[in-house]
């Protein structure tokens, strides 16, 4: 796959957009999935976006004052939330699809 930007932000607009192709299908369920998978978390109202993010970052999790953006991810960070994504991604279309006819 080939992102004209090599950011999180970048990887994760494109997986969304292949999560709208499929009428939001593809990814039914995956912030629930994710949130279930990434400690302290729970239940939330948070996206996969931020839930794979926060793994690695977990202040982007706090409310009030101060509150940082998805957008101010450390640039050391990038690559390894990148690899969490897809490695999260891979082991979750895996169960749901394992087996079953895809999309």
């Amino acid at each position: 796959m080939f992102l004209f930007c090599d950011s999180y932000l970048a990887l994760t607009s494109f997986i969304s957009g292949c999560d709208a192709a499929t009428e939001r299908r593809l990814l039914d369920g995956f912030s629930a999935w994710v949130a279930e998978r990434t400690p302290g978390v729970g239940e939330t109202s948070f996206t996969w976006v931020a839930l794979v993010a926060a793994r690695h970052w977990p202040v982007l999790l706090d409310e009030g004052p101060g509150r940082v953006s998805i957008k101010d991810l450390p640039a050391p960070l990038q690559d390894p939330i990148k690899d969490d994504l897809m490695y999260l991604l891979d082991e979750f279309l895996a169960e749901r699809y394992d087996g079953k006819q895809a999309l």
